[in-house]
């Protein structure tokens, strides 16, 4: 695989602590990412939040296995129904969210106009999705996305539109 540019936009998996005080959990959680640096070495990319907000670490080293091209590659958009991916989510007009969510794809009949329809993980709503917004989701070990995840961006979508 092509390794990624400095500059490059990616999707990468990066460390994240929840919780507060001593019930801190680590997980991790996929977002809009830069590449810094890329260590062939090791074969790990240093990346940074291209939306960071100061309270968190903004800069992680990651395994390249972490960092998926972003938006996917015209060839890789062939998406199937059924098929399980990670998606940023509307939330106002024109507005994105800067981490990616897992979600199946529902339908792929707007495929044409670059839209697929997408269920969040834990959800019962489709939503349609721009394509340039959404990637494959690698294997199961590195997305471990929790449920409050999905009720936090039901709730935060049904906000938008009700705005």
């Amino acid at each position: 695989m092509k390794t990624m540019d400095r500059g490059q936009t990616v999707c990468a998996y990066v460390p994240s602590l929840s919780g507060k005080g001593n019930a801190q959990q680590k997980k991790g959680v996929w977002i809009v990412a830069v590449v810094d640096e890329h260590f062939a070495a090791s074969n790990e990319y240093r990346v940074a939040d291209k939306f960071p907000d100061g309270k968190k670490p903004s800069t992680w080293v990651i395994p390249a296995s972490s960092v998926l091209w972003f938006p996917a590659p015209v060839a890789e958009r062939n998406f199937q129904a059924g098929e399980k991916v990670l998606s940023l989510w509307p939330l106002d007009e024109g507005e994105w969210t800067s981490q990616f969510y897992e979600a199946t794809v529902a339908s792929v009949a707007n495929l044409a106009d670059g839209q697929l329809q997408l269920r969040l993980k834990g959800g019962s709503e489709y939503f349609s999705v721009d394509l340039t917004k959404v990637v494959r989701r690698p294997s199961a070990s590195l997305s471990a996305s929790s449920s409050s995840h999905a009720a936090a961006m039901a709730a935060a979508t049904a906000a938008a539109a009700a705005a």
